[in-house]
């Protein structure tokens, strides 16, 4: 799918070895005509979510549960940082 993807990435600071970490991340698929394809905001789990990171995929919160739900992906933290080579 051409277009680009929107992320917003709240950390703790930007050095893992002083195990900074990553609280909160929101990424959103955009079309080339601007339209929102699909995403992920916390607390905004939609079917239109591609995928969840979090502390712990067997959480029972609420977003966990929308997420397993809605047959979302779920990752863990580091499993993300391993993805973007962090």
């Amino acid at each position: 799918m051409p277009g680009y993807a929107v992320i917003d990435l709240e950390t703790t600071g930007f050095s893992p070895p002083k195990h900074h970490r990553i609280l909160e991340i929101g990424v959103v698929e955009v079309s080339d005509d601007g339209e929102i394809e699909r995403g992920y905001a916390p607390g905004n789990i939609t079917k239109k979510t591609a995928l969840v990171v979090a502390a712990d995929p067997n959480s029972q919160s609420g977003e966990a549960a929308k997420a397993r739900a809605y047959e979302i992906p779920m990752i863990t933290e580091a499993a993300f940082a391993r993805m973007v080579g962090a």
